[in-house]
């Protein structure tokens, strides 16, 4: 299904049901960082081609996708696991392309940041020193 919506894609790339398709395969795969990229390409071919924003049902998958994965780095009490936990490892894992290694802790802070930005909360965030490894 992925390799067939991916060849729709690079023929039409405004496809929108085709990109929500896509990102909803990923997502099921846990490959949520691959779904948060498909959306953003087709945020891309939308303002490059007809200078609009996504239709209101893929801009909602997008956020259901970025709310799974803030509530992946959550523990089942709903509070925040401690950092170096193991969904905290699993999320970095996932959220990046390719994967960083030794920067679990770094990431986890930046997801959790970006989650409380959503929620309505102003925050600024910097990041600093050396790039990580790439496997």
């Amino acid at each position: 299904m992925i390799e067939t919506a991916n060849r729709l894609l690079a023929l039409d790339p405004l496809l929108e049901p085709v990109q929500r398709a896509l990102m909803r395969a990923h997502a099921a795969q846990g490959r949520r960082a691959i779904a948060l990229r498909q959306y953003q390409r087709c945020v891309d071919a939308r303002r490059r081609e007809l200078l609009v924003e996504p239709e209101a049902e893929t801009r909602q998958l997008y956020r259901d996708i970025l709310a799974e994965r803030s509530a992946s780095t959550r523990g089942d009490d709903g509070h925040r696991m401690p950092e170096g936990g193991s969904r905290a490892s699993s999320v970095a894992e996932t959220a990046a392309a390719p994967p960083l290694i030794g920067r679990d802790r770094e990431l986890s802070r930046l997801w959790h940041a970006l989650a409380t930005a959503r929620s309505g909360q102003v925050r600024v965030v910097a990041v600093l020193g050396d790039a990580g490894l790439e496997r």
